[in-house]
């Protein structure tokens, strides 16, 4: 009986120290453990298209260890905010950035969260129609974060939803001259978000028939240094009796290449005016110069004479 009771001491004894030996082991692999960081909002979740949140949001950091949350918005190269309680999300469209540190020093990952905001509707500033060409032109100006616009049509007294459109202009087709019509114009943005309706009404008029719509009549060619055109070309009825001949002369010859020839003409007779003048003002220069070298040498005979 005491050896068992001995034996039993001692088993316990052994789990003990055993139980001892882990207790540091898991409390270093425990300080080496990497924390993590979260996020929550309010609302939890969108409410509008595309993930847009459609009311003022709120954030919310935390982490699952003791330590320090740290965040910024839309880049990591910024400066890092220490979070201390919940805070409004910006508007718009944005990413967040999140990290935390434990008390031990170890610092999780960098996490991300988009996060886009939209609380307010667009709107529709101004609105126009006309009567183009028979058709029905209506035009609008709206804010900058309209995406789309909704165009109804008011049919057997009810409007009817024609078509969605990216553009600020709307073309309308199916119209009647000189019946009136009443259109309805409303803008969406990204986030659902439905614009009030902006409303107008046009008469569709005839079309102008404008000047240039006119065909013009055909262009009348000169028959000058020409063959007289065909019959044919004249009028268009078959007896040839009824032609009445062009009165305009037919000029022969080329007057352009006549008038060519006599330039050349004129070139070659001052050509040989000039090269005539040259000649004779050259022959008499020529007993000019003669004749004075002549008279320059009688007087020096006459003195050699005189010495002898």
């Amino acid at each position: 009986m005491l050896r068992k009771k001995f034996q039993l001491f001692f088993g316990v004894l052994l789990l003990a120290v055993i139980g001892l030996m882990f207790v540091p082991a898991h409390a270093e692999a425990s300080s080496k453990k990497i924390p993590t960081a979260f996020l929550q909002t309010k609302p939890l979740k969108p409410q509008g298209d595309d993930n847009w949140y459609t009311s003022v949001t709120t954030v919310k950091l935390y982490s699952n260890r003791e330590g320090k949350v740290y965040f910024q918005w839309n880049g990591i190269d910024g400066k890092w905010h220490a979070y201390n309680e919940s805070f409004r999300a910006w508007r718009g469209e944005n990413t967040l950035y999140f990290y935390t540190v434990d008390n031990r020093g170890n610092k999780s990952q960098i996490e991300s969260r988009v996060i886009k905001v939209d609380y307010t509707k667009p709107e529709i500033r101004q609105i126009g129609a006309a009567s183009v060409n028979g058709q029905a032109k209506i035009s609008w100006k709206s804010d900058s974060d309209a995406t789309r616009f909704k165009v109804y049509k008011l049919v057997d007294g009810h409007f009817k939803a024609i078509t969605w459109t990216a553009n600020n202009f709307y073309i309308d087709k199916d119209v009647v001259t000189g019946q009136a019509y009443i259109y309805i114009i409303k803008a969406a943005d990204k986030a659902g978000w439905r614009s009030d309706e902006k409303r107008i009404a046009l008469t569709i008029t005839q079309p102008i028939v404008s000047a240039t719509s006119v065909k013009p009549l055909p262009k009348v060619q000169s028959t000058i240094g020409k063959a007289a055109p065909a019959a044919s070309s004249i009028t268009s009825s078959p007896s040839p009796e009824k032609i009445t001949p062009t009165s305009a002369p037919i000029a022969s010859g080329n007057p352009v290449q006549n008038q060519r020839n006599w330039n050349h003409l004129l070139v070659a007779i001052s050509v040989l005016v000039i090269a005539a003048g040259a000649a004779i003002g050259s022959y008499f220069g020529y007993e000019w110069l003669a004749r004075r070298r002549e008279n320059e040498k009688k007087p020096a005979e006459k003195k050699t004479n005189n010495r002898w």
